[in-house]
């Protein structure tokens, strides 16, 4: 079961599911739907598995479907291509923070984070909401048993 809230209502309340479910990141990404294009990449580039059975806690900030769609149009490609893997695979581990659980009130007292792939991602808050560079998380953080996802609204990249 998925549970979502209102960014306002988000960031105002602690009614994240803060209780591990039985279900791993992919789970949760495999289970709702505005995650299919991620669901494709994860599935192409083999992270799909490894999110299914890291044992060690992170947190993983989803990019929608519509966050996709705004990558690639930007990009000039409209689809994900197998051939690419490695390019995904790094843009991949900038949505991943080894080692921990955060979860929203984790986040507001944060400036940074240190991704997967070594880069920094500035933490901030403006007007009840919190942006990841310019991405802005969209969905409450939902507990699984080897983390914490978050949606964001768009693909994260390191200038």
């Amino acid at each position: 079961m998925f549970i979502y809230f209102g960014v306002t209502s988000m960031l105002n309340t602690c009614t994240e599911q803060k209780v591990a479910n039985r279900k791993s990141v992919f789970d949760i990404i495999e289970r709702d739907e505005k995650f299919s294009v991620l669901l494709e990449v994860l599935n192409q580039t083999g992270f799909g598995r490894a999110l299914r059975h890291e044992e060690k806690p992170f947190t993983f900030f989803a990019p929608t479907d519509g966050a996709f769609y705004g990558f690639f149009k930007q990009s000039g490609d409209q689809s994900v291509h197998i051939d690419r893997k490695i390019s995904i695979t790094s843009i991949l581990g900038q949505h991943i923070i080894p080692g921990v659980s955060l979860y929203s009130d984790d986040l507001r007292r944060k400036s940074a984070l240190l991704t997967l792939e070594g880069t920094r991602l500035k933490v901030r808050l403006d007007n009840h909401r919190i942006f990841l560079n310019d991405a802005q998380i969209i969905t409450a953080g939902t507990a699984a048993i080897n983390g914490v996802v978050f949606a964001v609204d768009k693909v994260l990249l390191i200038d």
